[in-house]
């Protein structure tokens, strides 16, 4: 016999039941790892939404606080709570959603009513602004909306209360 049949006949090799039983394993251990993976990465994007939330819920409240801590004589009028505002020439102003996003609304400006954006389009990434509501009593606005996220994937409700100096 020479030395190639010797080495085909030997009996070192693996059987193809071994073969199959360790690729059998192999996918196992992939399929976790691909699972822990995608686990991972919805737990981090997750994560990245409530961070970005935050930062937008602050923006937009700072920004409408800048407007109505110097608010005065809130009233409703219309259907709409009204205000005047010092802060831009004591025109009458009021708070409203728009598109996904909160405005600014003032009354009897020269131009008749005008809106204007609290921040900059680009600081909602990816965010809209829904079931907003406004209101005041003893001279507290309160100021509630919900920010969602990709259709709904991510929903951040958010509440705030501010005193008006000038109550």
């Amino acid at each position: 016999m020479t030395a190639f049949a010797a080495k085909i006949c030997s009996r070192r090799g693996f059987t193809l039941t071994e073969l199959l039983v360790a690729a059998a394993i192999m996918s196992l251990f992939s399929m976790a790892a691909v699972t822990l993976i995608f686990a991972a990465f919805s737990s981090s994007e997750a994560a990245i939404a409530a961070g970005e939330a935050d930062m937008l819920a602050d923006t937009l409240s700072a920004a409408a606080r800048d407007i109505l801590m110097n608010a005065e004589n809130p009233a409703e009028a219309d259907g709409v709570l009204r205000f005047d505002c010092p802060r831009y020439s004591g025109y009458e102003m009021s708070l409203r959603e728009s598109g996904g996003r909160l405005e600014a609304l003032i009354f009897n400006s020269p131009g008749g009513s005008e809106a204007f954006a609290l921040i900059p389009e680009a600081a909602y990434a990816g965010f809209s602004a829904g079931d907003f509501s406004f209101s005041c009593a003893n001279g507290v606005f309160a100021l509630s909306f919900t920010l969602s996220k990709s259709g709904g994937r991510y929903e951040k409700p958010c509440d705030f209360r501010i005193p008006a100096l000038n109550r």
